[in-house]
């Protein structure tokens, strides 16, 4: 069962519409990485998220808009043309209650309204969220339950100086001082985004190795050359 929590303006992309939809509330998630979580969607109301020029709706101006790391063939298309059901608070909210939930399995959570993130953080244990808009005043309020999604050390650090938390993908080797290395990573892949809880905007700088395909690696480097001019 898929619920669509939210069909309407995308607020990071005017004349745009958006849909956030929740997959994986009942069922299980298969993501080695983020473990059992719901995986809730910002995906574009009326074209496949598989077609870059579309993601304007749900990643406004992402440098990683066109070579994401996420497959948006895959899981995001997939969601976005199955069926979906309305979300009905009474009948559905008390589901988000079963696991943790993860804000943006693809798009931006600064794309949807705060009361539909609002409305399911009111019921799950924990979430994971992010966002490239922490620069702009108007989504400061998302710093209390969201990661900065920084590109560069200088970047976490101006996200740090605004009062949030940042997560930052680094080359290998980098070291932000202050910031704790996803446990993901450290572990090996034994410990998952379901039972770390650093990610929910509350617990300080947290730094991954960059990671995805050929074409994000290539991103991430004109990312930063272009971040220190």
């Amino acid at each position: 069962m898929r619920l669509e929590m939210y069909h309407g303006p995308s607020l990071i992309a005017p004349g745009h519409d958006i849909r956030v939809i929740a997959s994986c509330v009942v069922t299980p998630s298969g993501n080695r990485k983020t473990g059992d979580l719901s995986q809730v969607y910002i995906l574009p109301a009326d074209e496949s998220p598989r077609h870059s020029e579309a993601r304007v709706a749900c990643c406004g101006d992402c440098p990683l808009k066109g070579p994401c790391y996420v497959n948006w063939g895959r899981g995001p298309h997939k969601v976005w043309s199955a069926d979906r059901v309305q979300y009905d608070a009474k009948l559905h909210g008390p589901l988000f209650r079963l696991k943790p939930s993860r804000f943006g399995a693809g798009g931006d959570p600064a794309a949807a309204p705060a009361r539909v993130w609002r409305e399911i953080r009111k019921m799950a244990p924990s979430w994971r969220s992010y966002t490239q808009f922490w620069r702009e005043g108007r989504f400061q309020h998302m710093k209390s339950w969201c990661m900065a999604s920084c590109h560069t050390i200088e970047q976490a650090e101006q996200a740090q100086a605004k009062g949030w938390s940042p997560y930052v993908a680094l080359e290998p080797g980098e070291t932000m001082p202050g910031a704790r290395m996803c446990p993901f990573e450290t572990s090996g892949g034994l410990v998952q985004c379901r039972t770390c809880r650093l990610c929910d905007g509350r617990h300080g700088a947290v730094q991954i190795t960059r990671h995805g395909s050929p074409a994000s690696m290539n991103a991430w480097t004109t990312i930063e050359r272009e971040a220190s001019k």
